[in-house]
């Protein structure tokens, strides 16, 4: 049970501090596109690498998600955006709690492949984003590093 927590939290850190890249469909491994054509039978995805791993950006009934599999094809997490409004009051009463003079920008659910969820929230101070990631009952796991937008267009 140990190791498989520490898997999961040694995964987020990763998916927290690793930048994505774009990489045409043509440079997605078959096994990868076929895992991901099997569960996913009707989306369109747009692929990124994520270290080792590729995410497939897709929309689902209307939700945006996303899913990474492995470079073998094995399916690690599938993540759908959510009203921020649908978040556990738990987690909502943290990120207001903590870090009151930041708003929660972004929500999602994220599924791993064991079944369980987490969720996952941006919260942002001007140009400032910070993650943090909760367990199924709104408990605090993790966060991630604060980035800074450097954009001229937000």
């Amino acid at each position: 049970m140990k190791k498989s927590i520490v898997l999961v939290l040694a995964l987020f850190v990763i998916a927290f501090t690793t930048k994505a890249q774009d990489v045409k469909e043509a440079d997605v491994p078959e096994n990868v596109k076929a895992a991901f054509s099997k569960k996913f039978p009707k989306a369109q995805a747009k692929w990124e690498k994520e270290g080792l791993n590729y995410e497939a950006e897709f929309d689902m009934d209307k939700v945006e998600s996303s899913v990474i599999f492995d470079k073998d094809g094995k399916f690690i997490e599938l993540e759908q955006e959510m009203q921020t409004s649908d978040l556990p009051k738990s987690i909502i009463d943290y990120c207001s709690g903590r870090y009151s003079t930041h708003k929660i920008a972004e929500a999602s659910k994220i599924t791993l492949a064991n079944g369980s969820v987490r969720f996952e929230t941006e919260l942002r101070k001007g140009r400032e984003h910070i993650d943090l990631l909760f367990d199924s009952t709104g408990n605090f796991i993790s966060r991630g590093n604060v980035e800074v937008d450097n954009a001229d267009n937000d």
